[in-house]
């Protein structure tokens, strides 16, 4: 019997399962592989070498850390690399960094004291104390009908860049920490990203970019669950301004948990669970 070459102008069709060996009957059978190894296909029936990878920056640590996907469109997508109670980013080819600064925060974990804040609470009993909780934070006391307040005012000598502040916000779940950066005390002229000019923002690890505007600007968080029946206490800690580095979120997990990260995304936001 004389042995044929069949002429197979594609292999558009992609990479075929086992199950569909047989089946010749199919009408892209003459189109498929049933393997293809690093390559990718021509929508006109060809394919090609995948690319290589590309060089973009060393994870944060030598420990473990794991790559997720951000999609949000065919245009726009992210890779998130996880870490060791971290998150960074990468986009278009290159980390998310940020500019350097000269801001800084006075006394952000709140160690002893909360020596570098001042109380700008709406009268009654509301009040700002240190708690010595958790390693130390700031204690935002409400009040029925009032409003606790910390603030405090940082110097930049980058009015016009963007900035990045980080904290974490603790208490009971439910809770709302109020937000705001102003150009003069107890103001919230600067607006972030979403063009608000106050954030509520829930109990874990937060991080917010703005641009001040001038200098100083003052930072402030606040306690208004009493407003909403909910007179509950709520704490502030690790405050820091991010310079010259990273982007990068906090969170709860060690290396070893990233690797069991199970994730779903809505839109432009993604969810986390372990």
């Amino acid at each position: 019997m004389s042995k044929q070459n069949v002429f197979l102008p594609s292999v558009n069709a992609g990479e075929f399962s086992p199950k569909l060996e047989a089946r010749i009957d199919y009408a892209k059978y003459p189109n498929g592989a049933k393997r293809l190894k690093n390559a990718l296909l021509y929508p006109q029936g060809g394919f090609y070498r995948r690319p290589g990878t590309r060089y973009i920056a060393n994870t944060k640590s030598d420990g473990e850390a794991h790559l997720f996907p951000f999609v949000f469109s065919n245009s726009d997508a992210s890779m998130i690399e996880a870490g060791a109670s971290y998150f960074r980013f990468c986009r278009r080819q290159a980390q998310l960094t940020v500019a350097t600064t000269t801001a800084a925060v006075t006394n952000g974990d709140f160690g002893t004291n909360i020596t570098g804040w001042d109380d700008r609470s709406s009268g009654g009993t509301a009040a700002i104390v240190h708690s010595a909780a958790n390693g130390g934070t700031m204690q935002l006391t409400g009040d029925a009908g009032q409003t606790a307040w910390g603030e405090q005012d940082i110097t930049t000598g980058t009015t016009s860049t963007a900035h990045a502040i980080k904290f974490r916000v603790r208490g009971t779940l439910g809770l709302k920490c109020l937000f705001q950066i102003g150009t003069a005390s107890t103001g919230n002229q600067v607006a972030f990203e979403d063009g608000s000019n106050q954030l509520e923002l829930g109990i874990g690890w937060h991080t917010v970019t703005f641009t001040p505007g001038a200098s100083p600007f003052y930072v402030q968080f606040g306690n208004a669950n009493a407003l909403l029946g909910a007179d509950e206490n709520i704490f502030i800690d690790e405050i820091g301004i991010i310079s010259n580095s990273p982007l990068e979120i906090t969170h709860p997990y060690t290396a070893a948990e990233t690797r069991d990260l199970a994730f779903e995304q809505s839109g432009d936001v993604i969810y986390f669970l372990h």
